[in-house]
This record gives structure tokens, C-alpha cells and sequence, in this order.
């Protein structure tokens, strides 16, 4: 009868090694590393924008950063030209902000890959405002970001889509109406 006892009660301490525990605390752990790179990416980019300070913007990319833009013939840029993008936009415009912008991390029901919780794979959705430099034309850009996060916190690779050229429109468009 002790041996059934001691039976039971090891069953049913292993059956309360709850792995609903393991699940909250690989979550906690999952948030906080997200909430991490969100803060990174508010600090450097945002910030950067609103300073016009493209060593701060370039702090959060690794030396090996492979960007995939809404450029032609999409040739991937490193660290360096992306630098030269942020220079053209703080040349040609000024008030640069994103809007109401929405964090995401991991890929949940995506394809090909397989879905992950990873929180080192950051997407924001927004849009960007800014004033045309020139003309003082207000312009509007909806803008998807995905971006992956190495173990060092800086950015390794990253895809953005936006209409680009839809700013020359915007302006244009304005320019006529005055």
C-alpha cells in the first residue's frame, strides 16, 4: 500500500512540474528581449530622425547589415549606404516622424518559414511625415519594416516597403495647388 502511495505522489508531483510555468517564463524572457530591440529601434531610428543624427541611426546596425529596400533593381545596401539614404532624406526633408507606430515580433503563421515566437524578429508598421525641404510640401508615407536582431542587439538584416515614388507626386501635386 506504501508503494502505491509513494507511486501516486511521485506521479503526481511530476504531473505538477507545470510546463505552463516553463511556457511564462520562456515568454517573459521572449517580451523583455523584445521590448528591448523596440526601445533600440525608438532610441536609434526615431530618435535619429528627429535629430538628424545618422551615427545614432547607424549605431543600431551591424558592420555586416544586409538591407533589402524599396530600391531599384533591389540590390541590397550595407551599413554604409544605407547611411546615404538617411543623409538624402535629412537633406531634402525636415520634420521627419513616424506615426502611430505598431511592434510586432516573430513570425506567427507565416510560409515558408515556420512560425516562431522569435523576439528577435522585429516588423513596425506606420507612417512617415515629413516636410519637403525645397517646397515645404507636406508628404505621407505608409511604411512596413521587418527587421532581424543578432545577439548583440544590432540590426544584421532588414526588408522595408514603402511607395517612394509616390513622394514626387505628393510634392507636385501640392506645388500645383499653390
Amino acid at each position: 500500500m506504501k508503494k502505491t502511495i509513494y507511486l501516486l505522489l511521485g506521479c503526481a508531483l511530476l504531473w505538477s512540474c507545470n510546463p505552463q510555468q516553463e511556457t511564462a517564463a520562456k515568454y517573459q524572457e521572449n517580451n523583455a528581449l523584445f521590448l528591448k530591440n523596440v526601445d533600440t529601434f525608438k532610441n536609434h531610428v526615431l530618435k535619429g530622425f528627429a535629430t538628424e543624427n545618422k551615427e545614432l541611426m547607424l549605431e543600431m546596425y551591424a558592420d555586416s547589415l544586409e538591407w533589402n529596400g524599396p530600391n531599384e533593381a533591389g540590390i541590397p545596401f550595407n551599413k554604409e549606404d544605407i547611411g546615404e539614404v538617411f543623409d538624402n532624406y535629412f537633406e531634402n526633408f525636415d520634420d521627419i516622424q513616424l506615426n502611430n507606430p505598431l511592434f510586432f515580433g516573430g513570425s506567427v503563421y507565416s510560409t515558408p518559414m515556420e512560425p516562431s515566437d522569435n523576439p528577435n524578429y522585429l516588423r513596425v508598421v506606420g507612417t512617415w511625415t515629413n516636410k519637403h525641404t525645397a517646397s515645404g510640401a507636406t508628404t505621407s508615407l505608409k511604411w512596413h519594416v521587418v527587421m532581424w536582431f543578432n545577439k548583440d542587439g544590432k540590426v544584421y538584416r532588414g526588408t522595408d516597403w514603402m511607395d517612394v515614388s509616390s513622394l514626387e507626386n505628393q510634392i507636385s501635386r501640392q506645388m500645383e495647388n499653390e
